[in-house]
C-alpha cells in the first residue's frame, strides 16, 4: 500500500471482539478453524512468494515461504460474496496477537480495515478506514503503536497514533451511520481509544468489504509467523448485503441479515430481506400470511391474490415484489 510522505507509522490493522446484544452473540463469526477461508473470504497478497495469509492452528496466521525483506507487503483477506451496510450502525470484534521480533529500520503490523473501493488487481485500499497495531524500529528500540487512517485513491492520511500496552487482547470497532464515525477501544460503545470521522464523505457508496490483513513498511521481512495472528472475528451488530447471505429470524421480533451456517434461529433464506417495515419473523413462521399459526392453502390464495403487488403482507421475503421468490418460501414452510 502506498503511504502518505508525512509519516510511516501504523497502517492497516485494528482488532476487535464484543458482546452479545441479543439471542445472537454475532451476526456473522469466523474462528478460523476450518481451514477454508474461501466460503465468506477471498486472500490476497501483494507477493505471495514473501507474505501470506492462510487460515491454520485454529487461527488466521501470516507466513512467509521465505524470509525476504522487502518494502511495503500487504497479505490478508477481505469478504468475499457479502458487504456490510454503511447505511446502519455496525459493530465487529477480533482477538489479536502481536509479538513480533523487532523489524529493523521498518514496521510490521496486523490491520483490521472498512475498504469503500478496494483495487483486488494490486491488490490495495483504495478508499476507506484502517486501524493498526505495529511494531516499529526506525533507531535503537522498538515502538509498540496503534494507529487510524483514511484512504483516499490509494493513499492514506493518519487520524490517531497513538502508544500499545499489551500484545494479546481483543478490541471492538464500532460505526455510527448518523455521525459518519468510526471508533475503536477495548469496551464497546465505551471510551474510545480514537474516532475518526467523515467516514460518509469519501464516497457516495452505501457498502463496504471488511477485511484483515498483515503488513510490512520499510525494508524488513514480512512474514509474522506464529507471533502475529488474528482470531474469532465477530460481527456483533449491523446488517450484512450480498448474494451470500440472508434472512434469519433469532426471535419472534427480530429478523437479521447472515450466512445459514451462522443463523441460530430460523433460517429464511437467502432471498429474505429485513429491512422493511413489516416482520418476516412474525409467530416465527415465513409463509403464514394470515398468522393463524399454519400454512396452507389460505394463505397460497392470498399470495396469489396479491400476485405482482409491490406492497404486500404477502411479500414474504420483504424485496418489494410478489413474486415465485415468496412462493417458494412459502410452500417450503407449508404445514403446522
Amino acid at each position: 500500500m502506498q503511504n502518505t510522505p508525512t509519516r510511516v507509522t501504523g497502517s492497516l490493522i485494528t482488532l476487535l471482539l464484543v458482546q452479545a446484544t441479543s439471542a445472537q452473540d454475532c451476526v456473522y463469526e469466523d474462528d478460523f478453524t476450518d481451514n477454508d477461508t474461501a466460503q465468506s473470504w477471498m486472500n490476497f497478497s501483494t507477493d505471495p512468494s514473501t507474505l501470506q495469509c492462510v487460515e491454520q492452528n485454529g487461527r488466521l496466521e501470516f507466513p512467509s515461504p521465505i524470509v525476504n525483506p522487502g518494502d511495503n507487503k500487504f497479505s490478508g483477506i477481505i469478504s468475499n460474496g457479502w458487504k456490510i451496510d454503511m447505511q446502519q450502525d455496525w459493530a465487529v470484534s477480533i482477538r489479536y496477537h502481536i509479538d513480533f521480533n523487532s523489524p529493523i529500520n521498518g514496521e510490521i503490523g496486523l490491520a483490521f480495515f472498512v475498504a469503500l473501493e478496494f483495487d483486488e488487481s494490486r491488490p490495495d485500499l483504495m478508499t476507506g478506514y484502517s486501524v493498526a497495531g505495529s511494531i516499529e524500529n526506525y533507531g535503537d528500540k522498538d515502538i509498540l503503536g496503534e494507529s487510524t487512517r483514511l484512504w483516499q485513491n490509494g493513499f492514506s492520511e493518519i487520524q490517531s497514533d497513538t502508544f500499545r500496552d499489551d500484545s494479546d487482547s481483543t478490541v471492538y470497532v464500532w460505526y455510527d451511520a448518523s455521525e459518519g464515525s468510526i471508533s475503536y477501544g477495548d469496551k464497546l460503545y465505551e471510551d474510545p481509544e480514537a474516532t475518526v470521522n467523515g467516514i460518509n464523505d469519501l464516497s457516495n457508496l452505501t457498502t463496504a468489504h471488511l477485511g484483515l490483513a498483515a503488513y510490512s513498511w520499510g525494508f524488513v521481512a514480512a512474514s509474522t509467523g506464529d507471533r502475529g495472528w488474528l482470531d474469532d472475528f465477530c460481527i456483533i451488530e449491523g446488517n450484512l448485503v450480498g448474494d451470500q447471505v440472508g434472512g434469519c429470524c433469532i426471535d419472534e421480533n427480530t429478523c437479521i441479515r447472515t450466512f445459514e451456517s451462522d443463523c441460530a434461529g430460523t433460517w429464511l433464506g437467502r432471498d429474505v430481506f429485513c429491512e422493511s417495515a413489516s416482520n418476516p419473523c412474525d409467530d416465527g413462521r415465513a409463509g403464514d400470511i394470515n398468522s393463524d399459526g399454519i400454512v396452507d392453502g389460505a394463505d397460497l390464495n392470498m399470495l396469489l391474490g396479491d400476485w405482482g403487488q409491490t406492497s404486500s403482507v404477502a411479500d414474504i421475503n420483504q424485496d418489494n415484489l410478489v413474486d415465485g421468490a415468496d412462493l417458494n418460501m412459502l410452500l417450503g414452510a407449508w404445514g403446522p
